[in-house]
Parts: structure tokens; sequence; C-alpha cells
């Protein structure tokens, strides 16, 4: 009779982690990417997505009102073109998530 309890008592936790886990995990996602509600408009949006290479890719994101434009490859990500607040842009790879000198891109 023990072992019963315990396995039912085991079902109904798992029933209540699965259930928490369905319903908060995609609510925590938006919160934590910056979205508004369910339909809401987010804090970016994306642009434009277009292939250099197989593996390559230029994206245009504009976040919060500012234009960014990616160089995305299997290696990581390369800031291209970034507009400041100010109105003014910078060009250049300067703070960018990749990997950098040590990116070497070859057409396939």
């Amino acid at each position: 009779m023990e072992l019963s309890e315990y396995l039912v008592k085991v079902f109904l936790s798992l029933i209540v982690v699965v259930v928490a886990v369905v319903f908060l995990l995609p609510l925590a996602l938006r919160k934590s990417m910056g979205l508004k509600g369910f339909g809401g408009k987010g804090s970016f949006e994306l642009k434009k997505v277009s292939p250099i290479t197989k593996n390559v890719f230029i994206v245009e994101l504009e976040v919060k009102g500012k234009t960014i434009v990616l160089c995305v490859g299997e290696k990581g990500a390369d800031v291209i073109y970034r507009e400041d607040g100010t109105g003014s842009d910078s060009r250049g790879s300067a703070g960018s998530g990749g990997s950098g000198s040590e990116r070497s891109d070859t057409t396939d």
C-alpha cells in the first residue's frame, strides 16, 4: 500500500510541474525578450534577411527605433551598421558579438 501511495504522489507532482512549464514558460520567454502582452509589438523587429552564401546572412533589425545590420554566420555575428540615438550612424564591427578577426567565411 505504501508503494501505490508513493506512486500517486509522484504522478500528481509530475502533472503539476508539466502544467506549470507549459503555461508559465511561454510567459517567461515573452517577458525576457521584451515583448508586450500576447499580440503587442515588441522592442525589436526583424526587417530583412538576405543570404550571402549558404551559411552567411545579412540581417536588418530595428531595435527600439534604431537600425542595426548584422552579418550572421556559423561562427557568430558581426555588426556592420548601427544607428546611434543621436541620428548619426557608426559603421564597422566595433562592439560586435562575433568572433572578429578569427572569422573566415568561405563559399561552398
